[in-house]
């Protein structure tokens, strides 16, 4: 059974163009409600945040100092317009622990913003595998090895 299908064929120039303009046709015939929300459809505010996170997710997988920022920035803008979606504070978590780790941001303040990015994630989605592996690799960051930390 297909639900949806379209052609797309558009010059590579502005590849988050065309991301935007596929995951509007998919969402919009699939009336897709990205996080839990009323049965009306999904407002632009929040597709747009979802979309940032997307980016973010695509800065992320540059696995550099300078993606990891782009990232990071991508992250917190779509928490701004999107506040009750999990992934992005989970990605807001992971990034902080990363750019600790490599040296970019002090380990303390990287926990403190990490650990509170993990935790609006697991209070948001108590069964979110990212946000409480997340919010476990702070809790171990800050225990120190072996030792069991609060959370």
């Amino acid at each position: 059974m297909t639900l949806w299908s379209e052609s797309f064929d558009r010059d590579l120039a502005d590849v988050f163009a065309i991301q935007d303009e596929i995951a509007r046709a998919v969402a919009g015939s699939l009336s897709v409600c990205l996080a839990p929300c009323p049965e009306s459809s999904v407002r632009e505010r929040d597709f747009e945040g979802y979309i940032l996170y997307l980016r973010g997710r695509h800065y992320w997988n540059q696995m550099s100092l300078e993606g990891i920022g782009n990232a990071l920035d991508q992250f917190t803008r779509a928490v701004a317009l999107f506040p009750n979606y999990t992934p992005p504070y989970a990605a807001l978590a992971d990034a902080y622990g990363h750019l600790a780790s490599w040296g970019a941001v002090a380990p303390v303040e990287a926990l403190e913003k990490g650990k509170r990015a993990a935790r609006e994630a697991v209070r948001l989605d108590q069964r979110s595998a990212d946000a409480l592996a997340t919010l476990g690799s702070f809790c171990r960051c800050s225990s120190g090895a072996g030792r069991r930390g609060r959370i």
